[in-house]
């Protein structure tokens, strides 16, 4: 083989697909595979075509987002902020292609994308991403939250789809340790929920 070149031992990927999809089958929670792990839009039909997901995929950039969708995905959730108006005008020109849903943390990127959705015809899915402790990016819980969503929901273009967030820096020691941080992070972005479905707004995904 020349290289580079990806070598699968399908039973075992197979396996291992099949283990994680078949929990979420029966479950009202389904899965949205993040394929960045491995950017290959084979293994990604094969994980949808497992069950037990929304449907569709995440990532984390426009350029993979454009190309999965070259690939047949239809489904992308870039769970990201995409902030330049070069790559806002990207993410129109994808959204003719497929339902795209993007994360937002601020209310100039949610402006800037309602602008630009409303110039192309497009209707952008936007998230809104909360910050629970990784320092990386992401409005505060609470207030902060329910304050971006409404923006998003009154803005053209744009639709209010829900929360995300992205605590990836978790170093424990034992399972309980993990599961108690994790489930801390998780009940801040919960809350929010709460208090976003308080003013009157739906939340489609967490």
């Amino acid at each position: 083989l020349d290289t580079p070149a990806l070598v699968v031992d399908l039973d075992v990927l197979d396996h291992n697909i099949e283990t994680v999809h078949s929990f979420f089958r029966d479950r009202d929670a389904k899965l949205r595979p993040h394929v960045e792990a491995h950017r290959c839009p084979a293994i990604a039909h094969r994980q949808l075509a497992a069950g037990g997901t929304v449907g569709g995929v995440s990532l984390t950039t426009l350029g993979e987002a454009e190309m999965f969708v070259q690939n047949g995905l239809d489904d992308v959730f870039i769970a990201n902020q995409v902030v330049t108006g070069q790559k806002i005008a990207r993410l129109c020109a994808l959204a003719h292609q497929a339902k795209l849903t993007v994360a937002a943390d601020s209310a100039a990127n949610v402006a800037d994308l309602s602008e630009a959705a409303v110039a192309n015809g497009v209707t952008l899915d936007v998230v809104v991403e909360g910050h629970t402790g990784l320092e990386r990016c992401g409005v505060e819980p609470g207030r902060p939250a329910v304050d971006l969503a409404q923006a998003i929901a009154g803005a053209g273009g744009l639709r209010f789809a829900g929360l995300m967030t992205y605590e990836g820096a978790i170093l424990a020691e034992s399972r309980d340790e993990l599961e108690s941080q994790s489930r801390r992070w998780l009940q801040q972005l919960l809350d929010s929920r709460e208090m976003v479905e308080a003013a009157g707004l739906d939340v489609e995904l967490v």
